[in-house]
């Protein structure tokens, strides 16, 4: 598919945010443009949802498990693999080098000319892209809850889209400042997410409220633990059960096992989730406002 920036227009845009819509079309357009890409994220979403889904109620051998079983396996699945992978990942795909593309395939320079302030170019970049990665990355879960076909309410699969929702905007407006401010920026994204983040957040005391993971996790437990907890009694007692067919003295599952502080209520986690985001952006506009990008050959 074929993608070319939007026209020049006449007269050239006022204010601080002139030009805003142009290019946030023309990011979605760029985002959703590369098919290909959309369409593996998506079917990765959807397949290891499925499959995490399938697992939590069915032993190694295939065996159904009761409903308290499937339910007690699910909610330990989300917390310690589908929520920290999904967000992370597809913001990392979609979101994180969406503004440094601009600078790569030097499409920056036709936004600069109409003129358009590259804070505002980076700002509708971003916003572009997490209106694309939201969904997919809710694919995950929600595979993962459909197909368990446990008798949750609507109000766990609705807990969902802020949870995942703010998670990708703070992974994801991390990410594209780091991308933006490094000459390896997806390398240096890569190490926060899966090294000092997780770390962080499995690091005991204070130190987890430094994690965005922590905050999105608050969330999900505090959205769904109470519906999970009426299918099964263990939930209640936390992570001290160990999953069905996992080893606990094993190291991979010593390494899931985080050392968790209380919960944040939803309302404080959504605000530092929300807070990071807004930093993020303002301190990645203005970095780009005052770096030289290699705009011609």
């Amino acid at each position: 598919m074929s993608l070319t920036p939007p026209p020049l227009n006449a007269a050239a845009p006022r204010g601080p945010f002139a030009g805003f819509w142009p290019a946030f079309t023309w990011g979605v357009k760029l985002t959703v443009g590369r098919r290909r890409r959309m369409l593996i994220v998506s079917l990765v979403a959807v397949g290891v949802g499925l499959l995490a889904g399938w697992f939590a109620g069915h032993t190694e051998r295939g065996t159904e498990l009761s409903q308290e079983r499937t339910a007690f396996q699910l909610w330990r699945i989300l917390h310690e693999a589908l929520l920290p992978f999904c967000a992370p990942l597809v913001a990392l795909t979609l979101v994180a080098g969406a503004f440094q593309r601009e600078v790569s395939e030097r499409t920056l320079v036709f936004h600069l000319v109409r003129p358009i302030a590259r804070r505002t170019l980076f700002l509708a970049r971003f916003l572009a892209a997490v209106l694309v990665a939201i969904p997919i990355a809710l694919l995950t879960p929600l595979a993962a809850l459909w197909i368990s076909g446990l008798p949750l309410p609507p109000e766990v699969y609705l807990s969902l889209v802020p949870t995942v929702g703010l998670g990708v905007l703070a992974v994801g407006a991390l990410t594209y400042l780091l991308s933006a401010w490094f000459k390896h920026g997806i390398v240096a994204s890569l190490i926060y997410v899966f090294l000092v983040d997780s770390f962080l957040n499995e690091a005991n005391g204070t130190m987890q409220r430094l994690s965005t993971l922590h905050h999105v996790l608050s969330l999900h437990h505090r959205g769904t633990d109470a519906a999970f907890a009426a299918l099964s009694g263990r939930v209640s007692k936390g992570t001290d059960v160990p999953l069905e067919g996992f080893d606990p003295s094993s190291v991979v599952f010593s390494t899931l096992e985080a050392k968790q502080l209380a919960w944040m209520e939803s309302g404080a986690a959504a605000l530092v989730l929300a807070s990071v985001t807004v930093l993020a952006l303002a301190l990645g506009a203005w970095k780009v406002t005052r770096r030289d990008y290699p705009l011609k050959d």
